[in-house]
Formats: structure tokens, C-alpha cells, sequence
């Protein structure tokens, strides 16, 4: 540490830096992409909420929408009216005029979350119907799978042949004593860290917030239902009735409350945002972070762009982890058909 002076032009610099430096840490969340003035709109106005990964994607549709407009000169659709949300999955429902709450945020006529399950929740906490049937009223966009982000060493390691991994599996390297555990082939991590010095000697793991990315709420929803032996093809639903657990219930209960927690403490790294933990692995290496929640795609598009950075910081890459039983995100455009607010004209 040296001893120094600041001149008055210095610290004017550093308070503008600390100034700009608030504004770029405030998250991208309910942003108003593109609009136009609802008080020239002669037609029903509609809102999109859509999920932050689909920016690239919606922006440009909408601009596509008002070129044609422009071009072919139609007049019925020169006179709809429009805002464009980007907003995480959670609908931030309690600033809108929505169910038991009053808020400053209009309703939206389209919302695209990343799972219908966000569509399930909002319903089941405000205790109001969103949308009148899913099946007609929603659009599937993608399909993509949920699962682990690892490094392909460790893949190799619990998938030598790129099997499927069950997330008991998980669990267990999770508790197990990390140097002696085996794969099916009776082999330890340190096998596939030979030829670079010194393998991994704990296990840490990351996700998102549950109550506000989908990866961490699909985890959760993995943990507790692979973990009391739910299988596939089992829909997740809310439970109104108020059933009595049996004692047999209640003991599987506490014994999966009790992996997850030791699960919860291996946990090194979380956040509001789920595409987020690959750059943690690129910048703390595969030591500080071994295992995140989150989606095949993540991995290929990062690898596309920084395979070989990683590959020269940490000799290795990262690889997608399929669960053998697992939830897709399908980010469905849905009409809230059941609102108040929409009608026939949207």
C-alpha cells in the first residue's frame, strides 16, 4: 500500500465512475424495448411481457411487423397500438392492476415466460384464472432441456459414454468423499485430471433464484421429485385438498428435506439471473465451481464463443449433463385470455 493525493480533476473522475458504475449494475428487468404512444392509438392497445432471452429474437419481430406495415400501407393494423416488456420469467404482478393487487405496470395482453409453471404460480398465488385454456391460447416456442452445467471432464467422469445421469447421482458426489468416489467404471475423478497436475478436492454447486429464474426453480422442482423417486410423465400440479400425510410420507419428506439441505451446502454461487454461472466457471476455473443448473443451449452457445479461452485458461470445456428425468422450458406466447382486460379485438 503506498500513500497517495488526489488533485480535483481525479476525484471528479471517480465520482463519475462511481455514478455510472450504479446504473450498470441495476438489472435489465420490466425495460420497455419499443412502444408507441397509446394516446394515438384508435384500436385495442396490447402488452408483451417476454422472457430476457428471447430480446434478440422479439425485437426483431416486432420491428419486422412495422416494416410490412409501412410498407404495404395498412391502415386497420397502422392503428394498433403496443409496449414490449422484457422481463424475467416471474411476472411482476404485484405492480399491476392484477388480482388483489393495484400497481403502476398495465397487464399483459401476451406474456412469454420461459415454463408454463411461472403461468401456474401467478395463478395459484393470486388466485385469479390468467389463461382460459393452455392448449389453445398458448404457443409452444422451444423446447429445449434442463439439466447440469459441468466441465467436460467432469461429464466424462459421471456420463463416460453419454448416458443419462440420474440426479440421485448428483446427490450423492455431492456428499461423497470427492477424491475416492467411482464411477460405473470404478474410476475416480483424479483419473480424468491426470495429465493437467491436480483434479478437484470438493464439490461446489450453483443455481438460480427459485422465485425468479426458471433454472432455480426447475431445480428445485428436479431435487424433490428425483429425489422421492417421482418418475416421468408425472405433471406438476398444485394440491388444494388438505390431505393428511402418513407417517411414511412424512419420514420420505424429512429425508429428502435433509439431501437437499446437504445439497444447499455445497452451494458456492446463486443468482438473479441464470446465465450467468458459465462466465463464473470461465473466470474462477473448475475448482471454484464444478456443477450449476441450467439449459443444453447455454452450453453451446458459450462453448461456440470461449471454448478455446477455457481451454487455454483451464485446459478443459463445458459440457450438458442430461438428467434422466428432467422438465423442458418451452417459453409459450400466451394470451391471457381469462384477464378482465383482454377482449375479442386482441
Amino acid at each position: 500500500r503506498r500513500g497517495f493525493r488526489q488533485d480535483k480533476f481525479q476525484t471528479f473522475v471517480c465520482y463519475l465512475l462511481l455514478f455510472l458504475s450504479i446504473f450498470t449494475t441495476i438489472p435489465p428487468i420490466a425495460v420497455i424495448i419499443t412502444s408507441q404512444e397509446v394516446g394515438a392509438c384508435e384500436d385495442s392497445a396490447f402488452v408483451v411481457y417476454a422472457h430476457y432471452s428471447l430480446h434478440k429474437w422479439i425485437t426483431a419481430k416486432f420491428q419486422e411487423f412495422v416494416s410490412d406495415i409501412n410498407v404495404e400501407g395498412n391502415q386497420e393494423f397502422a392503428k394498433i397500438c403496443y409496449e414490449l416488456f422484457i422481463e424475467d420469467s416471474a411476472l411482476p404482478f404485484h405492480e399491476m392492476n392484477i388480482g388483489p393487487n393495484q400497481g403502476r405496470l398495465p397487464v399483459p395482453t401476451i406474456w412469454i415466460p420461459e415454463t408454463y409453471l411461472w403461468i401456474d404460480l401467478a395463478e395459484e398465488i393470486l388466485d385469479t384464472k390468467l389463461v382460459k385454456n393452455k392448449s389453445s391460447d398458448c404457443h409452444r416456442l422451444t423446447q429445449i432441456p434442463f439439466g447440469i452445467i459441468t466441465w467436460k471432464r467432469m461429464a466424462d467422469f459421471l456420463a463416460p459414454n453419454g448416458e443419462t445421469v440420474s440426479f440421485t447421482t448428483i446427490q450423492e458426489l455431492a456428499q461423497a468423499d470427492f477424491e475416492t468416489f467411482t464411477n460405473d467404471l470404478n474410476e475416480t475423478v483424479a483419473d480424468y485430471y491426470h495429465d493437467v497436475g491436480s483434479a478437484p478436492k470438493a464439490f461446489f454447486f450453483g443455481h438460480g433464484n427459485p422465485n425468479v429464474t426458471s433454472g432455480g426453480l426447475l431445480g428445485f422442482n428436479v431435487m424433490f421429485s428425483s429425489l422421492q423417486g417421482v418418475g416421468s410423465g408425472n405433471v406438476f400440479a398444485f394440491d388444494d385438498e388438505d390431505d393428511m400425510c402418513t407417517n411414511d410420507d412424512t419420514a420420505t419428506y424429512t429425508e429428502t428435506i435433509a439431501q437437499v439441505m446437504g445439497l444447499e451446502d455445497k452451494v458456492v454461487a446463486s443468482s438473479n439471473i441464470d446465465y450467468t454461472f458459465a462466465e463464473t466457471m470461465l473466470s474462477r476455473g473448475p475448482e471454484y465451481l464444478h456443477m450449476a443448473f441450467g439449459f443444453e443451449h447455454e452450453v453451446a452457445d458459450f462453448n461456440d464463443g470461449y471454448s478455446e479461452r477455457m481451454a487455454y485458461l483451464w485446459n478443459d470445456t463445458l459440457a450438458f449433463l442430461y438428467l434422466d428425468t428432467t422438465y423442458w422450458i418451452e417459453h409459450p406466447m400466451c394470451k391471457l385470455t381469462a384477464h378482465e382486460s383482454y377482449d375479442s379485438k386482441h
